[in-house]
């Protein structure tokens, strides 16, 4: 993952969830979460929703839910693919961060980068 992750540099920074076995009660148990991910973040980054409608926007608008958001996610799940221990791998990602490129690329013109300071992922 590591690997993976340092030739997608340029869209880090990025947090790695592991698999994750913890022993402190039961040793030899199998792990519970066996599968890894990660996760990479653009300026901003706030998932919180606002409690209200944002100012300017009735609390009827259709889009309200949409809008009451203080940011947005985008995520691709494949299942076990042949390509995925492949360096194939580094390109099908990069492919989908450059898709969603245009999202981000909207969202920085029509509502702006967020003011929140990104969280610190243990940095």
């Amino acid at each position: 993952m590591e690997a993976v992750l340092a030739d997608l540099g340029e869209y880090g920074p990025f947090k790695i969830f592991r698999p994750y076995n913890d022993a402190r009660f039961a040793k030899g148990r199998s792990p519970y979460k066996e599968q890894i991910g990660a996760v990479g973040e653009t300026e901003g980054g706030s998932m919180d929703e606002l409690r209200t409608a944002p100012r300017g926007y009735a609390k009827d608008h259709p889009w309200i839910d949409i809008l009451r958001r203080k940011g947005l996610i985008a995520t691709v799940a494949w299942g076990p693919e042949s390509w995925l221990h492949t360096k194939a791998v580094v390109t099908k990602i990069g492919d989908v961060w450059k898709g969603e490129a245009v999202m981000n690329d909207w969202l920085d013109t029509h509502v702006g980068p967020s003011q929140m300071r990104p969280p610190d992922w243990g940095r």
